[in-house]
């Protein structure tokens, strides 16, 4: 027996890719950062928990209090070099190499 698979018409399809846009969180692209002043598109975003000390210390703030932090590709490289940091100072605090 063979089963005959259901033909999808142009007007199903469409119908398809707009219930899973509405299902779809929003895109990172359309997002703006995340940084106070800022209005550019973001590049990376954290969780806020992991990032919050790195802000702090490159003197940053942040709008309100988000779950996910955005950031742009200028204020990503502050905050990178912030992390950068804090891991080398744990390596070097276990005794691991940097």
């Amino acid at each position: 027996m063979s089963k005959k698979k259901d033909k999808v018409t142009p007007k199903k399809k469409a119908e398809l890719t707009e219930k899973k846009a509405e299902l779809m969180p929003r895109k990172i692209a359309e997002l703006t950062c995340s940084i106070a002043s800022c209005g550019e598109k973001v590049k990376r975003s954290f969780s806020s928990k992991s990032v919050e000390a790195a802000v702090q210390k490159a003197g940053l703030q942040i709008e309100g209090s988000p779950k996910r932090i955005h950031l742009c590709d200028k204020h990503y490289k502050a905050i990178k070099k912030e992390l950068k940091k804090e891991r080398k100072a744990e390596r070097m605090r276990h005794g691991l190499p940097f």
